[in-house]
């Protein structure tokens, strides 16, 4: 009888011990800039991007064990790419999943879907001819049209990844068509050139246009068109170190995901930031990416 008091003991001091003493994970977590970092820290409903990780990692941070322990940074996106190649434990959100970065990088589910990419420019004297629109209005390639206009500038945001897709056809175009902004808030600052004219054309979300546009004080007018064969929809993921914390973290992320599908507020998350006539082609996405049903209001 002593010895199956003893053994009891022994368990619930393990159980204790194991739920009470586990070993922190310290998890370094890169934002892009300043803002995300303060949205991060005290929430506030600002982006996509920062609405949707906020729910992860109050979630992550709520775990009974406690273990997760996290530190931000900010970081421009090359040092970004080499922390996360790095031993040390490194997450980030919104990182888009290339064959490339899969080699270093363990990826979650989806933590977060956007509209595709469109090519913005600005309305007056910049015009797209009907020899380079596909039947459905869309922009053949980009290739076409910097053939046309040899001359145009492309922005791009440096060490960013526009997809399989778009990756592909930046890369095959002229160095001379290309510029490439690098710094903490490098959307924004795109968006400001293609405002003073210094560049013809930016590739971009519509919903990270609109935000960076709604300063525009000026009135000045832009136009934008999709591009042929380009992905209706672009997927974000929380990415991490290839580590085993890393993948431990992933794991625990995944689960949390998979439980904020179908929550009303990861929805909104996202809808609240999109022009209503774009909300029930989103939908459509939502329900084909996160394989759920649209979450429905709460009844009181």
């Amino acid at each position: 009888m002593r010895n199956i008091y003893f053994l009891l003991f022994v368990v619930i001091l393990n159980s204790y011990s194991h739920n009470s003493f586990a070993e922190k994970i310290n998890i370094l977590w890169l934002t892009r800039n300043g803002d995300d970092k303060a949205n991060l820290l005290n929430f506030q409903q600002h982006s996509i991007n920062s609405d949707t990780t906020h729910l992860v990692l109050d979630a992550l941070t709520r775990d009974q064990q406690n273990q997760y322990t996290i530190k931000f940074q900010v970081a421009q996106i090359p040092r970004m790419n080499l922390l996360l190649k790095s031993a040390k434990t490194t997450c980030v959100s919104n990182r888009m999943k290339t064959p490339e970065r899969e080699l270093s990088n363990v990826f979650s589910t989806p933590v977060n879907l956007y509209m595709g990419y469109r090519l913005y420019y600005l309305k007056l004297n910049n015009d797209i001819p009907e020899q380079l629109l596909a039947k459905d209005k869309q922009l053949k390639s980009l290739t076409a049209l910097f053939t046309m206009f040899p001359k145009r500038v492309l922005a791009i945001t440096k060490g960013r990844s526009y997809g399989d897709y778009f990756d592909q056809q930046i890369s095959i175009l002229p160095t001379k068509n290309i510029y490439a902004r690098l710094g903490s808030s490098p959307a924004k600052a795109i968006a400001q050139m293609l405002l003073r004219k210094r560049v013809d054309y930016l590739l971009e979300f519509p919903v990270t246009f609109k935000t960076e546009m709604s300063l525009n004080r000026q009135g000045v007018n832009f136009k934008s068109i999709g591009v042929v064969n380009s992905p209706h929809y672009i997927l974000g993921h929380v990415a991490c170190s290839d580590t085993v914390a890393g993948h431990k973290i992933i794991k625990r992320v995944n689960e949390i995901l998979q439980s904020l599908y179908s929550n009303r507020e990861f929805y909104l998350s996202h809808t609240r930031y999109l022009d209503k006539n774009d909300v029930p082609v989103f939908n459509q996405y939502y329900t084909e990416a996160f394989r759920t049903q649209i979450p429905s209001e709460r009844k009181n």
